[in-house]
């Protein structure tokens, strides 16, 4: 037996001694990026961008094409917002164009992290629009302006299909350079097809006050992705935030604050809005408390409304027509230029007032309705409620004002803010149901000719287009 454990010592101490001598075909690979140099041209992403317009909206390389492109990497799937695509832009500061390569691989942020320098061998991929684009009876594409470029496999326009995972390294050449990524700083209404998956900083910004109450994308409500409202200080212009619901941040509420963002521009699915999305919650800093929130009527008294009616109408009985409207004494008007206002509407046999700025040129389209005159001189504890259906949620804002001093024209009249709490709907269809907005107290204005009027203020051009139906609109009090 020890016989036996000797013989087995040395047979153990031979096999350790010739495993360790050198042999090039066991030494450890080389992971550590190099300098490239391609071997073959180089065509920008500005310069594929136009071919692909040129080619119809799809260009096709040829498996021997020996054609690259090249671009800096400004997402990251590692908080799992971003999810087998990359993201990537021309140059890390003052970037003209961007592009996503659509891929069957994760993790990426390994290999291709923030700032890291990418080669992006085009032999048999087609470049075509990131969502499939929407003609006239012509032919003519009508949502060119928010057409990104997608790097794929397949011939559709509209539809890359992605790259197999298997194919990563013969696509994807990163090189040694990791460079700073300096965010393009804009504002919402500044957003182009230029900007598409590009990194861009928004300054004075702020989410939207009736959201403060909810996650990035952790409500039972949010399906695929979280849209929650920007709001800039400056301009009040909105833009459209997106969270995914496999983020690793979904469940986080949204800060309060206002500050900036540091964002990558894409769309939303269907090509309509722009949308913009961080690699991490650290790409949002929102510490000022001094938040940019309108100046609202506080009545001090109570207003809770009563039983005595001094307003009411529910748009199915005594006014069901715009010669109604004028012959009670409202007034419905568009103030922008255009000739697009409130309009009536009905669905499952109730009828409603409807405004929306899709279709319409006026940037931004300015509508007002507003009420006839009320005497509250002669009641207290008033308070006003009325029904809400928020569709197609984009971002357009539905603001409700009170003055007693009307002077007939909304522009010159000094309006006092109320503090609706409008309801926010999907981003792409129709909310289920009208919501009834909390009572609001108006009990400290008086007089004669007081009226409440609702401003509808929304953009088709900049993607701001939420459909409002407004209903059961009254006043009561005691």
């Amino acid at each position: 037996m020890r016989n036996f454990n000797k013989l087995f010592a040395i047979a153990v101490l031979s096999v350790i001694t010739f495993s360790c001598v050198e042999d090039d075909d066991f030494s450890i690979p080389e992971t550590t990026p190099q300098d490239v140099q391609i071997e073959g041209s180089i065509i920008t992403l500005n310069a594929l961008y136009s071919r692909m317009v040129q080619d119809d909206y799809i260009t096709t390389f040829d498996s021997a094409s020996d054609a690259y492109t090249v671009g800096y990497v400004v997402s990251s799937d590692e908080g799992g917002n971003f999810f087998e695509e990359l993201l990537v832009q021309d140059s890390p500061e003052n970037p003209t164009r961007g592009a996503r390569i659509s891929i069957d691989a994760s993790p990426l942020f390994t290999k291709y992290n923030v700032g890291r320098k990418v080669f992006i061998k085009l032999a048999g991929l087609s470049v075509t629009t990131n969502t499939e684009p929407e003609f006239d009876n012509f032919g003519n594409i009508q949502n060119s302006s928010l057409l990104g470029m997608t790097i794929g496999k397949g011939s559709t326009v509209g539809r890359a299909e992605q790259i197999g995972g298997f194919q990563e390294e013969n696509v994807l050449v990163r090189d040694a350079e990791v460079a700073t990524i300096v965010y393009n700083e804009l504002e919402f209404t500044d957003l182009t097809a230029a900007n598409i998956y590009t990194a861009v900083k928004f300054n004075d910004v702020q989410f939207d006050r009736r959201q403060l109450d909810l996650t990035f994308a952790g409500e039972v409500s949010d399906t695929f992705d979280g849209d929650r409202t920007l709001v800039s200080c400056s301009s009040n212009a909105t833009g459209l935030f997106q969270t995914s619901t496999f983020a690793d941040f979904k469940s986080l509420n949204i800060p309060d604050g206002r500050g900036f963002i540091n964002a990558v521009v894409a769309t939303d699915f269907f090509g309509e809005n722009y949308t913009l999305s961080v690699n991490t919650p650290d790409n949002i800093v929102l510490t000022d408390s001094n938040r940019c929130d309108p100046s609202f009527l506080e009545c001090t008294t109570p207003g809770t409304g009563g039983s005595t009616v001094i307003f009411d109408v529910d748009f199915d009985t005594t006014v069901t027509n715009q010669s109604d409207l004028d012959a009670q004494g409202f007034v419905n008007e568009n103030v922008s230029g255009g000739s697009e206002r409130y309009e009536f509407g009905s669905f499952s046999n109730n009828s409603y007032l409807s405004v929306n700025a899709f279709g319409q040129s006026d940037d931004p389209m300015i509508a007002w309705l507003v009420l006839p005159g009320m005497d509250l001189n002669t009641t207290t504890d008033e308070a006003l409620e009325f029904a809400v259906q928020s569709n197609f949620d984009q971002g357009g804002l539905l603001e409700v004002f009170i003055s007693n001093n009307f002077t007939g024209d909304v522009n010159t009249t000094t309006w006092t803010q109320l503090d609706a709490a409008i309801p926010v709907g999907p981003a792409n269809g129709f909310a289920s149901s009208f919501s009834n907005v909390p009572a609001i107290n108006i009990s400290c204005v008086d007089g004669t000719d007081v009226r409440i009027a609702f401003k509808y203020t929304a953009s088709d051009p900049q993607g701001t287009t939420t459909r409002y139906h407004i209903d059961n609109i009254s006043v009561t009090g005691n």
